[in-house]
């Protein structure tokens, strides 16, 4: 196939919520995060997230509540850890010598885990992101 955007098989991933039980902060990374140690139960709540080729050169996120309702804000899209997540899966493959056409990805995020509530949401979100985009791309 010569066009890169028929390459990309289109995934779905569940993203699950956790609650933290203890978590404790126990010293500095040298990125600059905070080492942390926690003790977590995973959750039956879950956001659910697809990916398909996106028609264009960008990658592009839509979110939405369950069901079809409005989704929270989720404030800047520079600062969305799925789209991050895709982006820092791209590079990273880049940077490992890959050079074959990594189509833009089109990823809708249904959101169900209510945001700021400390399950997790964000970070379970751009896991399946990164895991979702790298077998999308193959």
């Amino acid at each position: 196939m010569s066009d890169p955007g028929r390459r990309v098989t289109p995934v779905v991933r569940v993203a699950p919520a956790k609650l933290n039980l203890t978590l404790a902060v126990v010293g500095r990374r040298e990125d600059g995060f905070h080492a942390l140690h926690s003790v977590m139960a995973p959750l039956d709540l879950a956001d659910h997230l697809a990916l398909s080729p996106a028609f264009g050169p960008v990658d592009r996120l839509h979110v939405g509540g369950a069901g079809g309702a409005a989704a929270p804000d989720q404030g800047p899209e520079a600062d969305n850890l799925v789209l991050r997540a895709i982006h820092a899966a791209r590079a990273a493959i880049r940077a490992a010598g890959d050079d074959r056409p990594l189509p833009a990805l089109a990823i809708r995020l249904e959101k169900r885990i209510p945001a700021a509530a400390g399950l997790a949401g964000g970070s379970s979100d751009a896991a399946a992101a990164l895991d979702a985009a790298l077998e999308a791309w193959g």
